[in-house]
């Protein structure tokens, strides 16, 4: 059965790209990539992380980097969450026909792609297949990516964004990292709350700060970046 749980389950670089790559085929295609531009403070640098099973990968990186400028897709997901897909006609409608024989000449003719966007990160899943694309069952596709996506970016964060981050483990309290410790054994949050006999408000509002003290966007993905850090 398909389902976006898995990947939230990861607790390694390989289980997050063997669980991308499962979810990817159960949903019909048979390349996929992650793709994340993490901006660094107030500036204008960002760190990127890039995950994928394309093939012949080695001419991927010799491909101009001046075409995802120009390209349609990436520009779309750069600045919207709104899921798209796209073919050929994608690119004839803007003009860009060269990047459009540029990837399919490796095998991307067609596919799917949504993209998260948070205070400092924007986070890309695509899906993609050699072939035309097919316009059967595309609502259900792009509902089920979008949820992979979300829950991807979970064990994405925990496993892939600590070194950009820039957080302050040391600033954790005693109480935050006992909250983390019980959110990762599965607890909900009003079970923390009543773990440590405070409102649910209250603990909410803790678990916020332990999150974005982590660099995280919620308390699941603070709980696994602690994991992995071994702070709890």
């Amino acid at each position: 059965m398909l389902t976006s749980n898995a990947i939230f389950a990861a607790r390694t670089g390989n289980e997050f790209r063997d669980e991308l790559i499962r979810f990817t085929h159960e949903l019909g295609f048979p390349t996929c990539d992650v793709t994340a531009f993490i901006r660094r403070g107030n500036t204008s640098d960002e760190d990127h992380i890039y995950i994928d099973n394309l093939p012949r990968s080695d001419e991927w990186k010799h491909l101009d980097p001046g075409l995802g400028k120009r390209c349609p897709v990436m520009q779309h997901c750069k600045t919207s969450s709104l899921p798209t897909v796209w073919d050929e006609s994608t690119y004839r409608k803007h003009n860009c026909l060269d990047i459009f024989d540029a990837i399919s000449a490796l095998g991307l003719r067609s596919g799917a792609s949504v993209s998260l966007h948070l205070p400092s990160i924007c986070f890309q899943v695509s899906v993609h297949s050699d072939l035309p694309l097919e316009s059967k069952a595309l609502g259900r596709t792009l509902s089920k990516l979008t949820s992979f996506a979300s829950a991807a970016l979970v064990p994405a964060e925990a496993l892939f964004f600590a070194a950009s981050s820039g957080f302050d483990v040391q600033s954790l309290t005693r109480i935050e990292r006992e909250a983390l410790a019980w959110i990762s054994d599965g607890m909900t949050v009003e079970q923390v709350a009543r773990k440590l006999s405070m409102s649910i408000t209250d603990t909410e509002q803790m678990l916020g700060l332990a999150a974005k003290t982590l660099g995280c966007s919620s308390s699941q993905g603070a709980s696994l970046k602690a994991m992995r850090l071994g702070i709890i």
